[in-house]
């Protein structure tokens, strides 16, 4: 087994009176999917943060290729080759979307003149925009004028224009239609074959059960399971996450959380159908008159 890429150690953090984290340790390798779990307030985002340099821990260490090591920031996690989606992306409305994409990250032709190589940064994001089923058109666009779904696109690939080591999903998926979602799993398990870590919040155990090779639970604050995903089921990972096995409890949880995917996809599938019979409606139409 290959040694750890990085490795939390008792980690703990505080936001004054509030015990958000606690006394939490977690390793992942190269190549390793981590899917993390756990109801809100659990600390998942939190941790995120404390992986991606966003916060510093209040106690506790992490190592990077078994060396300690502190995050001054996100640009410096980056520079480590950690990465993060954040689950509400942070855009600057005032500069265009390739400009957000690589904030901080730029190509340059060449390097030493810091000469921004504008049509290498396009080509990149329009392969990434492609991989995520969104058009090239996207980069023409106002970042002021973008969809929802569409910030966090752009932010997902601005997670993954640079080569990465270890890159970190906060609870993307949520913000996505289902056919990205697709798309942004298939994105996960190319990055784990190609030997990158990850770790992906999601309140989707399908997914979550589709391709991660482990599973962490958070239940305030501390990481109550860490387990090798073929070795669980949902319902198990539902009971660590609610703190009971109680059946009245647990499984109207497991309902509302496979029902609420459940509809998103039937009702993009009955949008989708809504809008190719307007267009053909359109086209007869057309061809009438």
């Amino acid at each position: 087994m290959s040694e750890p890429l990085l490795r939390a150690e008792k980690l703990s953090k505080r936001f004054g009176s509030l015990l958000a984290l606690d006394d939490l340790s977690l390793e992942i390798r190269p190549g390793e999917v981590v899917g993390l779990v756990g109801r809100r307030g659990s600390g998942k985002s939190t941790l995120m943060h404390l992986f991606a340099g966003i916060t510093a821990p209040t106690t506790g260490v992490l190592y990077l290729d078994g060396k300690r090591v502190s995050f001054r920031g996100p640009h410096h996690a980056r520079r480590h080759g950690v990465t993060i989606a954040y689950q509400k992306p942070l855009l600057a409305n005032h500069l265009d979307v390739t400009q957000n994409i690589f904030l901080g990250q730029e190509f340059f032709r060449p390097a030493w003149l810091r000469i921004p190589d504008r049509r290498r940064m396009v080509q990149r994001a329009t392969e990434l925009l492609a991989s995520l089923g969104a058009p090239a058109t996207l980069l023409q666009k106002n970042t002021s004028d973008l969809s929802d779904e569409e910030r966090q696109v752009v932010a997902l690939v601005r997670a993954l224009c640079r080569p990465a080591r270890l890159v970190l999903f906060d609870d993307p998926l949520s913000a996505l239609s289902f056919q990205r979602q697709q798309k942004l799993l298939d994105v996960i398990e190319d990055l784990g074959r190609r030997g990158v870590a990850v770790i992906v919040s999601s309140d989707n155990l399908k997914h979550l059960f589709a391709v991660t090779h482990r599973m962490g639970v958070l239940y305030a604050g501390r990481l109550v399971a860490d387990q090798s995903t073929t070795g669980t089921t949902p319902r198990q990972i539902v009971e660590l996450m609610v703190g009971t096995t109680r059946r009245e409890q647990v499984t109207p949880i497991i309902w509302a959380l496979e029902s609420y995917h459940t509809a998103q996809k039937q009702a993009e599938e009955r949008s989708e159908e809504h809008t190719s019979e307007l267009q053909s409606h359109s086209f007869i139409s057309y061809a009438v008159f």
